[in-house]
């Protein structure tokens, strides 16, 4: 259900870590590392743009109980009458 696995190595993030790696030679007053740190900062910028929108695992597991609850109190109702103590243990959307 989850991949979690490593995820192959990309032209950006090789060309992100090439840049560190250059960013270690210079002072952080100097003029190359400034521009080194624009360039930095454009990656990260265009590696966020392909990065696509995940749903957290958490999440998806909370939905997922709540989903099963639900049909529990449903199945429940169509078997019997549900009491107003049954519906408060359902958690409240927020």
């Amino acid at each position: 259900m989850f991949n979690f696995r490593a995820k192959p190595d990309n032209h950006l993030d090789r060309e992100i870590r090439r840049t560190t790696l250059k960013m270690n030679g210079y002072e952080p007053t100097t003029k190359e590392y400034g521009e080194l740190l624009d360039r930095l900062q454009k990656l990260h910028k265009l590696r966020a743009e392909d990065k696509p929108a995940c749903v957290s695992p958490d999440t998806a597991l909370t939905t997922a109980a709540y989903l099963v609850g639900m049909v529990i109190i449903v199945h429940h109702e169509h078997v019997g009458v549900i009491t107003t103590k049954a519906m408060s243990h359902l958690v409240k959307p927020k």
